[in-house]
């Protein structure tokens, strides 16, 4: 039996808060890193099958590879 993976990765690019595009779905956060190539690229972990909440909110363990904060 196949093993269900829990967890993805995405890669996305910020534009200002809460804007912000979804560059892809990974299988490994080391992929998701390498389709980062600007400093508002960021990483973050996705479980699936979990409802988001209602509210906007940020990634709980999201990351930025190449920069170091959120763009303004």
């Amino acid at each position: 039996m196949e093993k269900i993976q829990k967890i993805v990765w995405v890669a996305g690019r910020t534009y200002t808060n809460f804007h912000w595009e979804l560059m892809g779905i990974f299988s490994t956060k080391e992929r998701a890193v390498e389709a980062c190539t600007l400093d508002n690229d960021f990483v973050a972990s996705v479980e699936i099958d979990k409802k988001a909440p209602a509210e906007p909110t940020q990634f709980p363990d999201a990351f930025f590879p190449k920069g170091k904060s959120y763009p303004e």
